[in-house]
């Protein structure tokens, strides 16, 4: 059986998730959110309680690498959150005027628009829109606003191990989530892998330390709240409807031949293609079918709906103890558009949705590879 946890973090102290490796005297940039490989990591330390691995038995050993290192349990990303508010990954394709102070809350309705019908449509883009660089929005009370996030800049010395006192000449400088703030994310996983986690370390005011700069004082995050959520229901017939709709807006008839279905990254993404080298082609019987086998033979590419961007990726293996090596991530918000034949829908959706259910290519056990097929942004006409 497959249970869905919904996790509630509340930041303790500053905390810094390093979103890229920085050059000497350069500040450390935080990501926006809590990731999934730093959520497995600090439950994960917080599980061994000061022990190492090579310190526990051989049947712990196997319960660890169970719960922490195999596919049984995802720890998905936790993202910002306010209070009554769900928080959306806002798409590449959401443009906003350039100098434009706040485009959510636009006077003269000419704020966050959403592009993808015009890029698919051919027409030209308005020269005065550029695409957010906000990566969250709020939805609440049916509109969308700004999610409000707050960041600082932290100075901390290096600490000399043998004398205990400031390393001259190294200062190190991070960007930082202020405290007091909520991020949410879900663990999803068998039953007797969830329930070891509850008994362990799952619980209300759990305490836990994440992120960078924990050994001088940052890092700290308590569990606010633990929650079963419901599992997923069959949705085929809710997104056919959504994307005939889409579909009748870009022609103006829902008799095509062929339908657009337009897919948003909701977190990075890491693909290998077929010679394991790291990839950002998402040919649906290449590259994707790689990690999900079976899509419909119709569904291609439309390159005119492809809107993405990639970077590399690092970070440290906490349970390891090791420095990750540098992948290629399509990143959080891209968004990719395929066709596929009118008379193979129905297959493509159930494709989709196995992939939404399942994560798409590596590491998804880690919060990588999470879609959604046809976000609500591009069902909007006019301003949002």
């Amino acid at each position: 059986m497959t249970r869905r946890l919904r996790i509630d973090l509340r930041l303790r102290a500053p905390l810094c998730i390093a979103r890229r490796p920085t050059a000497p005297g350069q500040p450390i940039e935080t990501l926006a959110y809590i990731s999934g490989t730093v959520l497995r990591g600090g439950l994960a330390s917080a599980w061994l309680q000061g022990r190492r691995y090579e310190e526990l038995t051989a049947a712990q050993q196997d319960l660890f690498a169970a719960v922490f290192m195999g596919s049984s349990v995802r720890f998905g990303n936790c993202l910002p959150q306010i209070s009554g508010a769900e928080t959306v990954v806002v798409p590449a394709t959401a443009w906003a005027r350039k100098h434009a102070a706040e485009p959510w809350l636009a006077d003269d309705g000419e704020g966050v628009q959403d592009q993808l019908v015009t890029l698919l449509s051919d027409s030209e883009p308005n020269p005065t829109l550029k695409p957010l660089d906000q990566p969250f929005s709020a939805y609440r009370d049916s509109a969308y606003t700004r999610l409000p996030l707050r960041k600082r800049l932290i100075a901390r010395t290096a600490i000399d191990p043998e004398r205990g006192t400031a390393r001259d000449q190294q200062l190190y400088t991070f960007e930082v989530l202020e405290t007091g703030q909520i991020f949410s994310g879900q663990i999803v996983g068998d039953n007797d892998a969830i329930v070891e986690l509850e008994q362990g370390v799952l619980r209300r005011n759990q305490q836990l330390t994440l992120g960078q700069g924990r050994s001088r004082g940052m890092g700290s995050v308590t569990i606010e709240e633990v929650e079963e959520r419901e599992a997923a229901t069959d949705e085929r017939a809710t997104l056919r409807e959504q994307i005939e709709h889409f579909n009748t807006r870009l022609s103006g008839s829902d008799q095509q031949s062929e339908v657009l279905l337009p897919v948003t990254l909701e977190s990075d993404l890491l693909l290998r293609d077929y010679y394991l080298l790291p990839s950002s082609d998402p040919q649906p019987a290449q590259t994707l079918g790689r990690y999900q086998p079976g899509a419909p033979a119709s569904l291609q590419i439309e390159w005119r709906g492809i809107l993405q961007s990639a970077r590399w990726i690092g970070g440290w293996d906490e349970l390891r103890r090791l420095p990750c090596s540098p992948q290629l991530a399509v990143q959080m918000g891209s968004v990719w558009t395929f066709r596929v034949g009118r008379a193979e829908l129905d297959p493509a959706l159930d494709w989709w949705i196995k992939v939404a259910q399942q994560g798409l290519g590596e590491r998804c056990n880690e919060g990588f590879g999470q879609i959604r097929l046809c976000h609500p942004f591009h069902l909007a006409e006019g301003s949002l």
